[in-house]
């Protein structure tokens, strides 16, 4: 019974997961067609009743928002919190799963995927899923015993979600994922390619030419090159309508009188240990440094073994090797907060003093009273810039403005200030001027006001002058370090060596590629990593001259000096190895690139900017 009591104790906490991915799938099943993507773009669709669309699919605002719910649910009770960056991540992760379980489903039916009774009756059996498997462990690996206990006792739990799961969301997926690996391929050449890089050792030197040496050369580009090469990139430059703030910052910040409570409480626990209260117990009780919980009700005592100089903040580490086994210092402030520290030992090893101590870690925030006073200057300014003007309220207030450029109407973060999306709705509905109310963040205050609007269309050439001209300039210093390169090659084919050809160029700075002997996977010393370097030396007879060879710094030309030769029965001994290494790669990268091609493919209308 004691071991079913703990396995309803985990379950509890997976159900929520897979309640979550149940309620997901039931959602999306439910996103029956109808919707024409050409009423939703001429707005006979609502946005109210449709927070986003994928090909002729409704993603419904209440479906979206009960799966948003259902996370925030399941993270608390893991004990989370959940802050404004975590709670845009979540939206964000659910919009991504809706819309990739509608792409998926659209190709299960399409395919004409089904799971039966017993595909589901054998998975359970035999092929249990990774969620499931994750219930029943021991020591950290999956108990089959313990499985098949459960599996043979139903009333012990009930197993109707987990088998709603496996039908509409889990096997459906799986069989598609199976649907997929069948088109994998691997040829031989790929598994033998893959063995030369990775064992095969080639011998080779020669001369690089950097585009770095030859940047001293380069012309300025003209007028009439930028223009030329804004042209023909012409479609980089359309942008969006976004908005322009200027806005002043209060950060959440731990008042005198905040930092003195805590001082307070950490002398009452300083009593409690001169009462001869235990440390360990207490820093349990105590202690918010999150290293020191194993699970909600049990902790480490505290402890932080042993350590050396330089392991710990400045303050912590002066106190703590100061003191004497057996003493406890307190208080110590560090960045961290306050810190009660226990030593209870000192030795020295390999010459270094180490210190072997406990602490309970009292967090130095800011409390209710601070807050409120905080919004409170926050507000006042708010007032005076609606009254008199913002200037006028930043004298006033004797604050700083900082200001935030290219807000687009899907940013979910605002340059300056953080990931904070009620401030771009705000730029997005007020008019040039307007002032905001109080905003608020993870970590402080800010109000703005909207500075300017500028409008959709195409960034004009003289913002993006520089830009060109440097993308210019590096295209011309690798055009003159590829012509050198040439130039070289056509010398040493002429007959010169490269020694001599080394110091006659050695004001062009070109550089010795040394002498080297190494695998094609490894960073070559000189060249660094380059495809069309490991081609041509896959490729060459000893004694050949290779290139020019683009690499990641300029051109090389390089002679190839041999090469170790394939083992054949070293070959047939890793072939498998090798092919299960590809296969994976290629398993692992499949998926998320037929995600990636399924959305570059979809009709998308994405809301979600009406609603957060």
């Amino acid at each position: 019974m004691a071991v079913m009591t703990r396995i309803r104790n985990r379950m509890h906490f997976v159900l929520w997961s897979l309640l979550f991915l149940f309620v997901l799938s039931m959602a999306i099943g439910g996103l029956v067609g109808g919707a024409n993507i050409i009423d939703q773009l001429l707005g006979r669709i609502s946005p109210a009743d449709a927070i986003g669309i994928v090909n002729d699919k409704i993603i419904d605002p209440d479906q979206y928002n009960n799966a948003v719910s259902m996370q925030i649910e399941q993270l608390r009770l893991q004990g989370e919190t959940v802050d404004e960056p975590m709670l845009s991540r979540i939206r964000s992760d659910v919009w991504n799963s809706m819309v990739e379980d509608i792409l998926v489903n659209e190709a299960i039916e399409e395919i004409g995927i089904i799971v039966t009774d017993d595909e589901i009756l054998f998975h359970l059996e035999n092929n249990p899923p990774p969620d499931i498997r994750r219930i029943f462990e021991t020591d950290g690996q999956f108990d089959m015993a313990k499985y098949q206990q459960a599996l043979n006792n139903p009333a012990a739990m009930d197993w109707s979600a987990v088998e709603n799961w496996m039908r509409t969301f889990y096997l459906p997926r799986y069989k598609f994922q199976q649907y997929l690996n069948a088109t994998l391929s691997i040829e031989p050449n790929d598994i033998m390619e893959r063995y030369i890089l990775e064992n095969i050792k080639y011998t080779f030197e020669g001369i690089q030419v950097t585009a770095a040496s030859r940047e001293e050369f380069v012309t300025d580009p003209t007028d009439d090159e930028i223009e030329d090469e804004y042209k023909k990139t012409i479609d980089d430059y359309e942008r969006d309508e976004s908005r322009e703030m200027r806005y002043v910052l209060w950060p959440k910040m731990p008042s005198a009188s905040d930092t003195q409570s805590v001082l307070n409480f950490a002398e009452e626990i300083q009593s409690k240990l001169n009462e001869g209260a235990d440390f360990a117990a207490l820093a349990d009780l105590y202690s918010e440094d999150p290293g020191n919980k194993v699970t909600p009700d049990s902790g480490r005592g505290g402890t932080l073994g042993w350590f050396g100089a330089g392991q710990m903040v400045k303050q912590f580490e002066d106190a703590a090797f100061g003191a004497k086994p057996g003493d406890v210092v307190s208080p110590v402030i560090s960045q961290f907060g306050c810190h009660i520290i226990k030593v209870h030992d000192t030795r020295t090893k390999d010459g270094n003093k180490e210190v072997k101590a406990s602490h309970i870690l009292l967090k130095i925030e800011m409390g209710p009273s601070t807050s409120d006073e905080i919004r409170r200057k926050a507000t006042l300014f708010a007032y005076d810039a609606q009254d008199y003007g913002f200037d006028a309220a930043l004298d006033t207030h004797s604050v700083n403005a900082g200001r935030a450029t290219g807000i687009r109407e899907t940013s979910q973060f605002v340059s300056g200030i953080g990931p904070i999306r009620n401030a771009v709705r705000f730029a997005f509905d007020a008019e040039v001027g307007d002032i905001s109310p109080v905003l608020e963040v993870d970590r402080q205050f800010a109000v703005a006001m909207l500075d300017s609007v500028v409008e959709a269309g195409r960034i004009p050439i003289s913002d993006v002058n520089e830009r060109l001209a440097n993308r210019l300039r590096k295209s011309k210093a690798s055009d003159l370090a590829e012509a050198l390169a040439y130039e070289i090659r056509a010398r040493i084919d002429g007959g010169e060596s490269i020694n001599d050809l080394i110091e006659e160029y050695e004001t062009e700075k070109v550089q010795r590629v040394e002498k080297q002997t190494k695998k094609l996977n490894e960073n070559l010393f000189t060249v660094g990593r380059s495809n069309f370097v490991n081609g041509a030396l896959m490729s060459a007879k000893e004694g050949d001259f290779l290139g020019p060879l683009k690499t990641g710094h300029g051109y090389a030309v390089l002679r190839a000096l041999g090469s170790s030769k394939v083992d054949s029965a070293d070959y047939r001994l890793k072939e498998d190895a090798i092919f299960r290494q590809i296969y994976f790669e290629k398993q692992n990268s499949l998926y998320p690139q037929w995600i990636q091609s399924a959305r570059e493919n979809a009709e998308i209308v994405d809301n979600r900017k009406y609603y957060f």
